[in-house]
């Protein structure tokens, strides 16, 4: 028997592999693993095709799918907060560098009293320029 794991479950391929049956709300991706343990190759599979293949029980099946839809989301999230990250400090430290320039000093509120405008005023000043200067 072939070794599997549960890559999750995908919408966009609706006929299972095994059986041939059309028209599937969706099919769990079976990951076929060689004999080291490593990724093969994938196939999509109904739930019942898949415990078959497998040698697992729907309810297996089902419940590897979710842990794998969770992982999956969970890996998005974290690239997605990463890339977030990465911009927030890309803009501070653009705007430390506008404000000095603008006003020497990299404090907000400082340069807002220089200015003799809010912070919070000073700071969509900022953002329309930051924002202009992308791509």
């Amino acid at each position: 028997m072939k070794a599997f794991r549960v890559g999750g479950t995908t919408d966009e391929i609706t006929q299972c592999e095994l059986c041939g049956r059309p028209e599937l709300k969706g099919t769990v991706q079976m990951i076929e693993l060689d004999a080291d343990g490593n990724d093969f190759e994938d196939h999509y599979f109904g739930t019942a095709c898949a415990a078959k293949a497998a040698g697992w029980t729907q309810k297996d099946v089902k419940a590897k799918a979710r842990l794998a839809n969770k992982a999956k989301r969970e890996a998005a999230d974290e690239a997605r907060r990463k890339i977030e990250a990465e911009e927030s400090a890309r803009r501070n430290r653009a705007k430390e560098w506008w404000l000095r320039e603008h006003f020497g000093t990299s404090d907000m509120h400082e340069a807002a009293k220089l200015a003799g405008m809010s912070a919070v005023r000073l700071s969509c000043a900022f953002i329309d320029e930051y924002e202009a200067c992308q791509p």
